[in-house]
């Protein structure tokens, strides 16, 4: 999983009147996926509860099963190799990801 915060007038432990969190689930089957999905969505909701919120839900399509390709995939490599030099599979690539799903949540605070 990953996330991305949105919003404005931002301060430590405070959420402000609108603020979106944009979530990505990744897995590397769609059925993964799904389950994941499935599993993480009322976490979500019992969150902007917990915190007084409400929240809105946008499930973007889904994307499908990554297919490796051995040929693109060493061509990809070579193009790099020859621009920026050797690959550093420790410290440079090694926490590298790619997105295969996103949702947008949106949570608004209550206004008192």
């Amino acid at each position: 999983m990953e996330s991305l915060n949105e919003g404005k007038d931002w301060t430590t432990n405070i959420i402000p009147d609108y603020a979106k969190y944009a979530i990505a689930i990744r897995a590397p089957t769609l059925a993964e996926q799904k389950a994941a999905v499935k599993r993480v969505s009322p976490c979500l909701e019992a969150s902007a509860l917990a915190t007084g919120c409400t929240s809105k839900i946008t499930k973007r399509e889904y994307l499908y099963d990554l297919r490796q390709n051995e040929a693109l995939g060493e061509e990809l490599a070579n193009v790099v190799k020859a621009r920026y030099g050797r690959v550093d599979y420790v410290w440079g690539i090694a926490n590298a990801s790619t997105n295969f799903v996103f949702l947008d949540w949106e949570f608004w605070s209550v206004a008192e």
